[in-house]
């Protein structure tokens, strides 16, 4: 896969799609297959139109957005689905570009000679471009197009927003459908105030990017990518109100079978199922008991699960 900026050209007739695809979930990698068979069909590169950051982000300045991916998670994801990834900044001249003038740019800048659409997908300043809208440009400008349907699962239509739903009710392992693979958060590993490992179980404290979205408040069933490898681990995100209050937001995940030195380097979290809510207990000595169960269950089922999450982590240990 070769990534250009916006302001380049290509020469190679394309095949190209459109959008944000911030998760790479299930139902964009069924548009980027349905690309790679008109793509062959017809001869064409693929190539894709995406932006390094989204678009509410420049519609709402003050508010701050909560992405699946960040843009280089979002690359790493789509490497082996498309050609050619053309990134855009989603700024003022952007934003105000007709549906006319973007898809000239694409046709004549880009060799655009088909365009795929995701069936809801508008395209051009105040989503002014519907597949009607769409289907008159093409026939001016020489290109062919056509619209892929939705893909449901778990009886609903799989999109970025019902995925960030899901993960904020907690309910990884539905995300993990629609994704098609488990949620991740990466980041660097920083020093805490040592209580799990006061408790008997020391974590590793997880800064990731600003922007991503968390998983509600609770301990999760996940395993934990670092140096290289993959370990089962145990997730805790919430305010530890037990040992204290007013206490910053903080992902702790304990790694099983696993005592190295691992600060400042960079993990991954990836969450396979939740195993309870966040609670306040009356004390630390009814939180360990707690703890030791919530382990139990993790590694059962975790443990129970051990083909499929061979065959998911398999990359990372490759």
């Amino acid at each position: 896969m070769r990534i250009i900026s916006f302001n380049d050209s290509l020469t190679i007739a394309s095949a190209m799609t459109t959008g944000n695809f911030d998760g790479v979930h299930t139902g964009h990698v069924e548009v980027l297959a349905r690309l790679n068979e008109i793509a062959k069909s017809e001869g064409l590169a693929t190539a894709l139109v995406t932006f390094r950051t989204h678009p509410r982000t420049f519609f709402y300045p003050g508010e701050t957005h909560q992405s699946l991916t960040t843009f280089e998670e979002k690359i790493a994801r789509l490497g082996d689905h498309v050609e050619y990834v053309i990134a855009c900044d989603f700024d003022l001249k952007f934003s105000q570009q007709s549906t006319d003038e973007f898809l000239h740019i694409l046709a004549s800048r880009f060799s655009m000679r088909h365009y795929l659409t995701g069936h809801d997908h508008h395209i051009g300043r105040n989503r002014e471009g519907t597949y009607a809208a769409l289907e008159a440009v093409s026939n001016r400008e020489n290109f062919s197009i056509s619209r892929i349907e939705p893909l449901r699962a778990a009886g609903q239509t799989v999109s970025s927003t019902a995925i960030k739903v899901l993960l904020e009710g907690g309910d990884v392992e539905s995300a993990r459908l629609m994704l098609g693979y488990p949620y991740e958060l990466s980041g660097t590993v920083v020093h805490g105030r040592q209580l799990g490992r006061k408790m008997g179980f020391p974590t590793a404290n997880i800064v990731p990017p600003e922007g991503k979205v968390f998983p509600a408040r609770g301990v999760y069933a996940t395993i934990c990518t670092v140096k290289g490898s993959s370990f089962m681990s145990m997730t805790n995100i919430g305010y530890n109100p037990t040992v204290g209050a007013e206490n910053p937001l903080t992902i702790e995940t304990n790694i099983f079978d696993f005592d190295s030195d691992i600060y400042d380097r960079e993990a991954s979290v990836h969450f396979i199922a939740r195993i309870r809510d966040e609670r306040l207990f009356s004390s630390v000595d009814e939180l360990k008991l707690q703890l030791r169960a919530d382990l139990r269950s993790t590694i059962l089922l975790l443990q129970g699960r051990s083909i499929e999450l061979t065959h998911l982590f398999d990359p990372y240990n490759a």
